[in-house]
């Protein structure tokens, strides 16, 4: 596996979080109101979610330096390992790899932009001279920070309810995406607890999650450098995707 250039990818254009023309993702602010106990022990779950389910499909658009960037795949939360198809402007752009550390790209096998990338991951047993890596760093573009949010959404255990809601989460009200029927949050605005009769402002979270009954991450949106406009994360069930874990098999050599 040979090292990238250090310029922004040749292959692909090589995060601060994402953006692109993104529409208003969320119910009226006005509406938002403190979670309650039972809303915040939903959100708590929702990065164990895909935890649990391992391999959730991803897909997101970003524009990166002008360019229109769709990416389509998958990120295994076992194994840390992500896998998709990356498109600019409508043509087939690269085969893209990451982890929480590091991102590797392969020329397309497909000239066909709707083309899913290929199962199994080629030329990873282990990864060989046709992957380029470097590390993966959010300073160094919108694309890169966002792979870095998408394996940021798991975790092996639920987060902590009580500091979700003291830290100001909220939830924004109800949406359906596809059928399924969701809830919609904001993110809390502090890692600590507010102070005692604060609320918090829904425009002060970068963060927005549509979660299913069950909790279940349907989609997300960040906002790239905690400003801007909003950027979407569509995340849906992968059963039988096997991504494996190419990174640990390349260190292993």
């Amino acid at each position: 596996m040979r090292a990238l250039p250090s310029l922004a990818l040749a292959v692909i254009v090589g995060l601060g979080l994402l953006t692109a023309c993104a529409s208003t993702p969320t119910p009226a602010e006005s509406d938002a109101q403190p979670v309650t106990a039972a809303e915040a022990e939903l959100l708590a779950a929702a990065r164990f979610r895909n935890f649990d389910a391992g391999t959730r499909a991803v897909s997101f658009d970003v524009e990166e330096d002008g360019r229109a960037l769709h990416l389509a795949g998958w990120f295994d939360y076992a194994t840390h390992t992500g896998y998709g198809a990356l498109t600019a402007d409508g043509a087939p752009n690269a085969l893209t790899l990451w982890n929480t550390t590091a991102i590797a790209v392969h020329a397309p096998l497909s000239t066909d932009a709707g083309a899913a990338a290929p199962l199994p991951i080629p030329d990873a047993a282990p990864l060989d001279d046709a992957w380029r890596s470097a590390p993966l760093a959010g300073a160094r573009s919108r694309l890169h920070s966002m792979l870095q949010v998408i394996a940021s959404l798991g975790t092996d255990r639920p987060d902590n309810p009580l500091l979700l809601r003291q830290g100001g989460a909220l939830t924004l009200g109800h949406d359906s995406i596809e059928g399924t029927d969701v809830t919609v949050f904001a993110g809390p605005v502090s890692d600590s607890a507010l102070p005692a009769g604060q609320s918090a402002d829904p425009e002060a979270s970068t963060t927005r999650f549509w979660l299913d009954a069950e909790g279940v991450m349907r989609q997300a949106a960040v906002r790239l450098g905690g400003s801007g406009p909003w950027h979407e994360i569509a995340f849906a069930d992968a059963s039988g995707v096997d991504l494996g874990d190419p990174f640990a098999r390349a260190a292993a050599g």
